[in-house]
């Protein structure tokens, strides 16, 4: 069997734009819309499920690409999924990152006033 007669095995482009979350010092959770797309090389009816939840955020139907924008909170990295409609296969997976930028563990080692 030669690569041309193997099958194609599912491609799915799946992103998250943004990727990430900074939050501020007095920030605790993110608040950001996110934008969400897919390409694929076939046509799939796929839903976005966000981690453990049994509920889709949106499907798309006999589709081979997708968009869709959404507003987010949360307190902590979070995946989210594209999975087949039918089956409820994970088709793709991306996480969302948030990043605390607290300087909470950052002690200074000398005095201010000290320059060595």
């Amino acid at each position: 069997m030669s690569i041309a007669d193997a099958p194609l095995k599912p491609s799915i482009v799946f992103s998250i734009k943004p990727g990430l979350c900074v939050l501020g010092e007095d920030e605790i959770e993110c608040r950001d819309q996110l934008r969400v797309k897919w390409k694929a090389n076939s046509i799939y009816s796929l839903c976005l499920y966000q981690e453990e939840n049994s509920q889709s955020l949106h499907c798309w139907l006999a589709a081979q690409e997708g968009e869709y924008q959404f507003s987010f909170v949360g307190r902590e990295n979070t995946a989210f999924e594209l999975r087949d409609k039918q089956t409820q296969k994970t088709m793709a997976t991306k996480i969302f990152k948030i990043l605390s930028d607290h300087n909470t563990s950052r002690n200074r080692r000398r005095n201010p006033w000290s320059f060595f």
